[in-house]
């Protein structure tokens, strides 16, 4: 599941460049987009910031599996009664 999680997590970094990078090179003077332009650029940024909480949810899960991957491999010690 680690492994997955790593390439979705690339997978959203790639599009993230290219969003940011869209956004760059077509939206970057706010002042005079059109309309239609201005709501273009509206609809990307909400593409990244839903891609950047993404990411930040995933590097979470990734830490969450890290540990109870390392947690799994500690050997366990029946109490005693």
């Amino acid at each position: 599941m680690i492994e997955h999680m790593h390439a979705l997590m690339d997978e959203a970094r790639i599009e993230l460049s290219q969003f940011r990078d869209l956004e760059r090179g077509q939206y970057s003077e706010t002042a005079i987009l059109t309309r239609e332009g201005r709501l273009e650029r509206l609809t990307l940024r909400r593409n990244i910031l839903n891609k950047e909480a993404w990411l930040t949810w995933a590097e979470e899960v990734l830490m969450q599996l890290n540990m109870m991957e390392s947690e799994d491999s500690i050997p366990r010690v029946a109490a005693s009664r």
